[in-house]
């Protein structure tokens, strides 16, 4: 298991919160219907569909950071700054003090 999770960055994100879920949802079963089956099937329930989301959206941003990163680094200086909000430009209004 701990290779996995240390060849896999998103594995150890969708496991923690697959768990977290699981568990919280096993023990709202259980204290609703007070049977302990149920209870466990609505908690493995839980903790399979959450981590698996919980994976794929960690996936998700990792490839949108890394589009965000090849967008900043394909684009001139300029226009890397005007994307990040800075500006070499004072604005239009304002005089420069040269």
């Amino acid at each position: 298991m701990a290779s996995l999770l240390e060849w896999e960055p998103c594995a150890r994100d969708g496991l923690l919160y697959g768990v977290g879920a699981g568990t919280a949802a096993a023990f709202l079963g259980l204290f609703k219907r007070g049977s302990l089956i149920s209870a466990g099937n609505w908690g493995f329930a839980t903790f399979a569909v959450v981590g698996i989301a919980g994976k794929h959206l960690c996936h998700y941003q990792k490839a949108h950071r890394r589009a965000r990163i090849r967008t900043l680094l394909g684009m001139k200086p300029a226009a890397q700054k005007k994307v990040a909000g800075f500006s070499e430009e004072p604005p239009a209004d304002k005089p420069r003090a040269d």
